[in-house]
């Protein structure tokens, strides 16, 4: 107890006493992985590359892959931000603003320790918190321990304070300078249906306390015209040049936005590649062009994200805390008031703004997109003005003000006979990125009033398999004939297509000359495919609604196991796991399922056909099972990757990914031992990093044919120890390979060069082998 005490003290003198570096949490559960801040921003001025959010799959099917990164270019969004504005505030220094802004945007927006948003620690010191519904499973590797470290700083296992039936939930609190407190809770699901969104619940508060301390620097405060907006930036083509993106908004069949509508009605802004003006073939659904490397019979950049709004309140006076008893009752079903994809105007340098006036404009861009923006002069706003007029707002918020939707890209090759045609994505500012923005709001806001706006990321995507076979059968000009494509006439292709492609070309005959693989038909089957990635992010988008229409009480799936080991061995490879005390699914387990995909957990084809990442159920258990030997299928000389789901008597499985072995922690067949070192081989030799010349294994070296037990000791040509092994499992293989890549004792990567390998057994006997690594 003395040393807890201690640990506090330490911990809170150490907070007190030093400059703020922002603390974060990552959500990794299920197929869309992020990093939380403990200030709420998550822009660019703060840890480089971290504030953007990975898809690492998507619904329609089993294992869709989208894509997982450790850099910018694997997100599907960055620079997330938001903007709290106001009218006719005065500060704590008696200056009156007719506008006010404040919180962060882009990365243009305030960093850590700027006196706009503040941490607000609790007694222990902690800004940020992750509570976990189950322990955090071990995964093992042929004895290495692969999971991520927990308990780290401000981690529990907590069910109890868990929202729901959440997996995990990261919450944070923080404090802004026109005198709101907000209190934000992140939750993520791991169950199949319900794993590739994670949501943002975020409840702002009217204190009054403007700066870090206790102190209520204004109480009894009103703030008048409250609106709040998030802004991003969509990259759903990871940010490979030269692509832009487009965004849309949701729709129904009798109206052109999808507002009002039924208690039904999904509130979202998606967005996805850019079919760009300019291009000599058709990119949709591609990841770059030809001129960057690229190869447009790929169809790799299939990714639908999405922002859904969950909840915005029709009246700050009500109470919104969790749960809440009616949510129809409260909920406005107009809100957001405001979409927008343009930046200028919206986003500013707030930082340098020193007279009450100059946040007139931007605040009016939150308010009501380009059309608060005045400065037309430039074209591309001019241009963005006239497309407004081409579509209708609502008067329908809760109070009474209009409903501004800002150049709705899903009608952007519509025709005004006055006005003329607008080509959006001719625009500059379509090159890179688009800039999605909404607003709720305005609202007034009483002392101690709150404002809960919850939304949620999503994402959704074709399966990798049907990309790679729509590819080839695209790049032959064969693609009408892919699947279900087959059984239907050109018109029904087209109307489909049409219906789920927002920004669909009116395809007819065009040149082939002009139009890559011909265009026509074979080019519309092909985008047909690919815009089918909407309907699972449609899904998504209405699986997390109908989650936060029941106050995150969907189904709980079960505990998956504690401890997953994987063990490579001669003739099988073995898998084993158990439950922690306290943790067993001991009254709705109906059993296990096993999962394995061959040479690497991201499905693809290699130059020589060689399929990988081909997630299959290769068994089901009974509960009562603990271990599984799977040898059937197996090639040895391959690397293999698995996970074990928990499978309740309803059918709900635990989350896959919460015990998938990822690369390049693999199994693998080994060899049997041998008697002598007569026979000892190191393959690959030569080791070229940049060549894959032995199955799924650029940063692996394998000795083959070894005793059961010895001690490998690896030296460069001039004599230098780099690295010595101790092989002692009793098979006949050990490998070279250590924490992503080969590394030495110095935890430094081998330069290329000659290597030697001296095998020496406990009986004193040695040989030596010659490798090279080439880099």
């Amino acid at each position: 107890m003395k040393q807890r005490k201690l640990l506090i003290f330490l911990l809170t003198f150490f907070l007190a006493n030093t400059t703020y570096a922002q603390v974060s949490k990552s959500i990794d559960v299920g197929k869309i992985e992020t990093v939380i801040f403990d200030d709420g921003i998550q822009s660019t001025t703060n840890k480089p590359m971290s504030h953007v959010i990975y898809p690492r799959g998507s619904l329609v099917t089993l294992w869709d892959y989208v894509e997982t990164t450790t850099y910018m270019p694997g997100g599907i969004m960055r620079n997330a931000a938001t903007l709290v504005g106001h009218r006719n505030w005065t500060d704590t220094t008696g200056k009156f603003w007719p506008y006010h802004i404040t919180g962060h945007c882009n990365g243009r927006s305030f960093g850590p320790g700027d006196p706009f948003q503040f941490t607000v620690p609790d007694e222990i010191g902690y800004t940020i918190h992750r509570y976990y519904r189950y322990p955090p499973p071990q995964i093992v590797i042929d004895g290495m321990h692969v999971e991520k470290p927990f308990p780290t700083l401000g981690d529990e296992v907590a069910p109890d304070k868990i929202w729901g039936t959440a997996d995990v939930m990261v919450e944070c609190h923080y404090r802004l300078s026109n005198g709101l407190d907000v209190y934000q809770k992140n939750l993520a699901w791991s169950q199949p249906d319900h794993d590739d969104y994670v949501v943002w619940d975020l409840t702002f508060i009217n204190t009054g306390n403007t700066d870090s301390d206790e102190d209520i620097e204004k109480p009894g405060q009103s703030l008048d015209s409250v609106v709040i907006m998030k802004h991003y930036e969509g990259i759903p083509n990871g940010g490979m040049f030269p692509y832009g993106s487009w965004c849309g908004v949701t729709e129904d069949q009798d109206t052109r936005l999808s507002y009002p509508q039924d208690d039904d009605s999904l509130r979202m802004s998606y967005y996805a590649l850019s079919r760009k003006a300019g291009h000599d073939y058709d990119c949709y659904g591609g990841k770059c062009e030809i001129a960057w490397g690229g190869n447009p019979d790929s169809i790799n950049g299939t990714r639908w994200p999405g922002h859904i709004t969950l909840f915005a309140p029709k009246n700050t006076s009500v109470q919104q805390t969790f749960p809440i008893s009616d949510i129809a009752a409260s909920n406005d079903p107009a809100q957001p008031s405001m979409y927008s994809t343009i930046e200028d105007g919206v986003i500013s340098n707030l930082e340098d703004i020193q007279d009450t006036f100059d946040y007139k404009e931007p605040y009016r861009c939150m308010r009501k997109g380009i059309w608060g923006y005045t400065d037309t002069a430039l074209p591309e706003n001019d241009a963005a003005q006239h497309m407004n007029l081409l579509y209708d707002v609502y008067d329908t918020t809760a109070t009474g003000a209009k409903t501004w939707y800002d150049i709705p890209q899903d009608r952007i090759q519509e025709n005004d006979p006055d006005l003329g045609h607008y080509e959006a994505r001719s625009l500059p500012y379509y090159d890179f990125s688009t800039q999605p923005k909404f607003s709720i709001g305005p609202y007034n806001m009483a002392f101690e009033d709150t404002i809960r706006f919850v939304y949620a990321v999503a994402v959704g995507s074709i399966n990798p398999k049907n990309a790679l076979l729509m590819g080839k059968m695209y790049a032959e000009g064969n693609a009408r004939n892919y699947e279900w494509l087959a059984e239907m006439d050109s018109a029904e292709i087209r109307e489909e297509y049409v219906r789920r492609d927002p920004v669909a070309e009116i395809y007819g005959e065009i040149d082939p000359s002009t139009i890559w693989r011909g265009g026509g038909l074979n080019a519309m089957a092909k985008d047909y495919v690919v815009a089918t990635g909407r309907d699972s992010l449609f899904i998504s988008g209405m699986n997390a609604q109908r989650n936060f229409n029941q106050n995150y009480n969907i189904p709980a799936s079960p505990a998956p196991p504690s401890v997953f080991e994987v063990w490579s061995r001669p003739d099988a490879i073995e898998l084993s796991w158990s439950y922690e005390a306290g943790y067993e699914p001991t009254t709705n387990l109906a059993g296990f399922k096993i999962y394995r995909a061959q040479g690497g957990t991201k499905f693809a084809m290699a130059a020589d056909s060689t399929i990988t990442g081909d997630w299959e159920m290769i068994d089901s258990l009974g509960p009562d099972e603990e271990s599984f030997n799977d040898t059937e299928g197996i090639i040895s000389g391959f690397d293999y990757y698995y996970c074990i789901t928990a499978v309740s008597n309803s059918g709900i499985e635990s989350g896959r990914w919460l015990t998938m072995t990822k690369e390049p922690f693999a199994a693998r067949l080994t060899d049997f031992p041998k008697a002598n070192l007569d026979s000892v081989v190191i393959v690959p030799n030569p080791l070229n990093v940049r060549d894959r010349q032995f199955p799924a294994s650029e940063h692996k070296i394998i000795f083959k044919n070894l005793p059961g037990e010895c001690t490998i000791r690896i030296f460069t040509e001039s004599g230098e120890l780099v690295k010595t092994i101790q092989h002692t499992d009793g098979s006949g293989s050990a490998f070279w390979q250590d924490f992503w890549y080969l590394t030495t004792s110095n935890n430094q990567r081998p330069a290329s060069g000659l290597y030697i390998a001296h095998i020496q057994i406990p009986a004193g006997d040695w040989v030596t082998r010659k490798f090279v690594i080439v880099r």
